[in-house]
């Protein structure tokens, strides 16, 4: 009798999960035509990532896929595809013609380029840029923004906000820490040391972390320590060589 019950049992917990399987299946399915619907332009990535590159086997990924799909749903995020998939070409192609970018500028771009980094992680926006736009617009309005560093600190510290933030695209990540940042810091020295000064010691060394050529770095302090005729400048610069000498 037990042996029958227990037999039972498991074959209505297997009816129960292909059930459950089934109508999980059919959600993911129309979650899915909802969003090729929505974004046409985009099916092919989003058919490669969903069902061939990242495909969910278990239900509780396929659950995780439909969540997934929903958020990109929201008016919230459609509103913010729009927005770039409108605005964030015409913004840089300005930028770069114009061979300047203002803050106001730099604040738009900011928020249009991570967006469009965080849809492109999500398999959408793919046909905004073309790889070669990306060398032309992306990574000039960024030696822009480098160049523009000279002037003010808040082109070093929107560097930073992005290196926080960019995570598709690899080569650019990477540049941030081994180039981009570096380069500003070079651009306007003291002007980092007052963003330095002006923060608590924690904060302080979450700034100098930031770069990760601390060679570089080094020989940047080295010289104003040297020379520098401003004693804050000087003993900021010490304090940071000394802390990277530590690491």
């Amino acid at each position: 009798m037990k042996t029958k019950l227990l037999i039972i049992f498991l074959l209505f917990t297997q009816f129960k999960l292909f059930c459950q399987e089934e109508r999980t299946d059919k959600l993911l399915i129309e979650a899915f035509s909802k969003l090729t619907k929505i974004f046409p332009s985009d099916s092919a990535t989003l058919y490669q990532l969903y069902f061939i590159w990242y495909r969910a086997i278990d239900i509780d990924k396929k659950q995780r896929q439909i969540n997934r799909i929903n958020y990109l749903l929201t008016d919230s995020s459609i509103k913010r595809y729009r927005n770039v998939e409108k605005n964030l070409k015409p913004l840089m192609t300005k930028i770069v013609a114009d061979n300047r970018i203002d803050k106001k500028q730099l604040s738009g771009f900011l928020t249009l380029y991570c967006d469009y980094d965080y849809f492109r992680g999500e398999g959408l926006l793919t046909k905004v840029l073309t790889e070669d736009e990306n060398y032309s617009l992306v990574w000039n309005t960024f030696d822009i923004i480098i160049e523009a560093s000279k002037t003010d600190t808040i082109y070093i510290s929107t560097l930073m906000e992005f290196d926080d933030k960019i995570r598709t695209n690899v080569e650019l990540a990477q540049a941030f820490n081994e180039r981009f940042i570096l380069e500003s810091i070079r651009n306007n020295t003291e002007g980092f040391l007052d963003m330095y000064l002006v923060r608590e010691k924690e904060a302080r060394n979450e700034l100098i972390n930031r770069v990760w050529d601390s060679a570089s770095f080094i020989s940047i302090f080295t010289e104003i320590s040297e020379k520098s005729r401003t004693v804050k400048y000087k003993k900021a610069s010490l304090e940071i060589i000394q802390e990277l000498k530590n690491h």
